[in-house]
């Protein structure tokens, strides 16, 4: 049967992921980098598709529809942050109806529709006469409908481009298995080389399709877009035999409904203490069976948690629960975890409102500059190539020398984290806006500083906030998440077209020319730039606040129901097996107690006593009976409650014990075993030492008879039984009443693949398993054991992995 089983393994993918006619997807000919790569290259052709429209609109507003500088800024901004305010609905649609592929495929049909019905009007009607919109020759007046079609050409992009852009990422993702070892380190790969696609797609845009632009080949240009959206389509469909899917998971708004009012109408009840005893489902046939996780209760917004609370009128007869009277935990820590990131989220804007003026005031700065360079005309647009060239170098950069170098001068041993790297990106664009002001003020002719500045913290700021939001919404929101990031941009750019309304109003009263005139020359752009600094420092100071109070969500292990449910003799022997373990625990402790003399009489927890009898476990002295701690941890082991330990660990509630394995590739199953037999029927203790008591003890239960022979320093432990009697390998978690609900495996300096063996040994003792690094797996057993809750630690040392 285990053979049977590894081969249904090898052949599906875990992950809960099906094929387009909706059945367990294939491994070997679905998803993978087959699909991947058609998908980077089709967010390449897109990105260079749209960033031809968007990089030089702010130009085509002054050049040929004739709008002031300050008007242009203006729409472009709400046209921007129209297009990513469209995310919103996108992701929508896709977490909870039509799925990723059918909402990417809708949508670029509807982005192909804008940029033919652009290129069309451009053609016949908007650049005439021939010649006009380079900056020369002005173009000439144009009719109301003229303007409309314009107007509804670009909004059509926006909307095109917005639902499809929060959904492509996550459905590349979607190609990766996360619970297959191999699988899961490409996922990762992929986002690295899925930014890199879509740099390439801006640096195509900014180069070729703004010289063609600037040089007044409108036409051209949005043609040249439409045709790469059209080739972006074809592949993508071709791809669809090979993609993997993940089934929506329903209206996400409805869920958040039903908790907000369940909440309200128990808002007389009391939360239980630690939050014990609130609802959950069984995953088996629950909503949460298609492959997502379970969330971990949490302590914030208390009030939330009375929607769990289970009264008599949560059952409505003949229907089961009411969805409206009772939620399950995972549903209210959904809404928890919305409530959670938006202070973060908001916080995000101002960035947006500063990275927004790379697409409209920086290239009417350019256009005002000197820019030639050996005789050639550098196009405005194309100096946010600086940008482009510095985002991807500075990603080697902060690989290879800054993320190492953090790691180091750290006592945690670990790198910037995402929320962290997002703070160092708002301080960069404060110096990006003191940069543009100086190069304005001194009148340098040079408008590089500004963009490395911004490509800088592009890196740390708009990929961190991908990772930060995809990582902490709930698995059924993925695509949501990604429209957070997006939507953050979308009120970034409107903030940017309420602030130049607003600054343009107060500095022309009297008659002044104001800070943003037609000819900057005579304005005083220098004001505004420092103005944005002096918003984007202030609002740093408040990032800090709301970082530093940010709780992170904490998932159980994925569900996976297609290979890992005991049946049949498998259940009735596990059940066995684990009843024995326990009821044989109190003859074990009371034995204990008789037969060992108190020379040092101290109090010891019975799951102590448990372990001591089969003398494997190193019990370390001076455990405080309270709580654990994880204080510190460096290379080669760690400081808990005040006491430096060296080596790997195991922790099971408020109890300390040493660990054999040395590093991660010395984990097995066999590693939480008590005993185990080998072929010369002798039990070889698993773990580092021997209890330091010399004595031979008899204990009678039932139909096991165990000659316990406890030496301090040998290397074997011998058991005598009668020959028709197997012994059972015990595990330490089933001789554990009740088992602890999860086991946090701590992975050493970065998280790693756990052997489907090793999961499949965890998941029959009844708890979860989480495999993090090491820092990360101290952290999270310090908050649940804070908490109240029974859970279990593994860690081995942060240098060794």
């Amino acid at each position: 049967m285990e053979k049977a089983e590894k081969l249904c393994q090898d052949e599906h993918t875990l992950d809960g992921t099906v094929d387009r006619h909706g059945r367990p997807a294939i491994r070997a000919s679905s998803g993978s980098w087959f699909a991947g790569i058609l998908l980077l290259v089709n967010q390449g052709l897109c990105t260079l598709a749209f960033y031809g429209v968007g990089v030089n609109l702010v130009l085509f507003l002054t050049r040929v529809i004739g709008q002031d500088n300050s008007s242009a800024a203006n729409d472009v901004s709400k046209w921007t942050g129209t297009v990513y305010l469209f995310s919103l609905f996108g992701a929508f649609l896709s977490d909870s109806y039509w799925g990723r592929y059918k909402t990417c495929a809708i949508f670029q049909a509807i982005f192909i529709v804008g940029l033919v019905s652009l290129s069309l009007s451009s053609y016949f009607f908007l650049v005439k006469p021939d010649g006009c919109g380079d900056g020369s020759a002005p173009c000439g007046p144009h009719s109301t409908v003229e303007t409309i079609l314009f107007y509804l050409s670009i909004y059509l992009v926006a909307l095109g481009n917005g639902g499809y852009q929060p959904n492509v990422a996550t459905f590349g993702a979607d190609q990766f298995d996360e619970e297959h070892p191999v699988e899961s380190h490409s996922k990762v790969a992929f986002f690295s080389y899925f930014y890199l696609a879509l740099n390439l797609g801006m640096l195509g845009s900014n180069t070729i399709l703004g010289y063609l632009e600037n040089e007044g080949m409108w036409a051209l240009g949005f043609w040249a877009s439409a045709g790469s959206a059209i080739a972006a389509l074809v592949l993508f469909l071709v791809g669809r035999p090979r993609y993997r899917h993940f089934v929506p998971k329903g209206n996400p708004w409805k869920m958040f409904c039903q908790v907000i009012i369940a909440a309200l109408r128990k808002w007389r009840v009391e939360v239980p203490l630690g939050g014990g005893g609130l609802y959950e489902e069984e995953e088996c046939g629950s909503e949460y069976d298609n492959g997502a996780r379970k969330i971990l209760h949490s302590d914030g917004f208390k009030f939330l948690d009375k929607a769990a609370i289970e009264t008599s009128t949560d059952y409505a007869a003949g229907i089961g629960r009411d969805p409206w009277r009772l939620c399950t935990v995972t549903q209210v820590e959904e809404v928890k975890t919305i409530g959670r990131l938006i202070p973060i989220w908001l916080c995000t804007i101002i960035f947006s409102l500063v990275y927004t003026q790379m697409t409209s005031i920086f290239i009417e700065q350019g256009a005002a500059m000197d820019n030639r360079l050996a005789g050639f005309r550098v196009p405005p647009a194309s100096m946010s190539a600086f940008e482009i060239v510095s985002a991807a170098a500075f990603i080697l950069i902060h690989r290879r020398a800054v993320d190492p170098a953090m790691a180091s001068l750290r006592k945690s041993g670990g790198g910037l984290t995402e929320i962290e790297r997002m703070g160092v990106g708002l301080a960069v664009a404060v110096m990006s806006m003191v940069a543009a002001g100086v190069v304005e003020h001194f009148r340098m002719m040079d408008a590089v500083p500004q963009y490395v500045f911004i490509g800088v913290s592009e890196i740390y700021m708009l990929v961190g906030q991908l990772e930060f939001f995809n990582g902490q919404v709930p698995d059924g929101l993925r695509s949501f998440g990604s429209a957070l990031s997006m939507t953050s941009i979308s009120l970034g750019n409107y903030a940017s077209s309420l602030i130049l309304t607003i600054v343009t109003q107060i500095s022309t009263s009297g008659g002044d020319p104001g800070w943003i005139p037609r000819n900057l020359n005579r304005g005083h752009l220098d004001n505004f730039f420092y103005l944005l600094a002096i918003l984007t420092a202030a609002d740093l100071m408040v990032y800090i606040v709301c970082a530093k109070a940010y709780k992170y969500t904490r998932f159980e292990e994925r569900s996976n129901h297609f290979f890992t449910t005991p049946t049949g003799d498998e259940l009735t022997q596990e059940m066995a097996a684990r009843r024995r373990a326990v009821a044989a625990l109190p003859t074990i402790v009371r034995a204990l107690k008789k037969e060992v003399p108190p020379r040092h009489h101290t109090a010891l927890p019975s799951l102590r006593r448990a372990f001591s009898l089969y003398d494997q476990i190193n019990l370390i002295d001076k455990v405080p009976d309270d709580q654990l701690r994880f204080q510190e941890f460096d290379d080669t082991g760690f400081k808990v409650n005040g006491v430096k330990y060296e080596g790997s660990l195991l922790c099971v509630g408020n109890l300390i014990t040493s660990w054999a394995p040395k590093k991660f590739a010395d984990i097995t199953a066999e590693s939480f075993l008590v005993v185990r037999y080998d072929q010369k029927r002798s039990y070889e203790r698993v773990f580092n030492y021997c209890i330091n008591q010399r004595t031979l003890r008899k204990i009678v239960h039932g139909n096991f008879l165990l000659a316990v022979s406890i030496l301090s320093s040998s290397s074997k432990c011998s058991f005598i039984m009668p020959p028709d009697v197997a012994l059972l390998s015990l595990s330490i978690f089933k001789t554990l009443h009740p088992v602890p609900e999860i086991l946090i495996l701590g992975c050493g300096r970065y998280t790693q693949p756990v052997k489907p063996e090793l999961r499949d040994f965890v998941r029959s003792t009844g708890m979860k398993l989480e495999a993090v690094d090491s820092r990360n797996a101290a952290s999270t057993y310090n908050i649940l054991n804070e908490e109240g809750r029974i859970v279990a630690a593994a860690l081995i040392p942060y240098g060794d992995y």
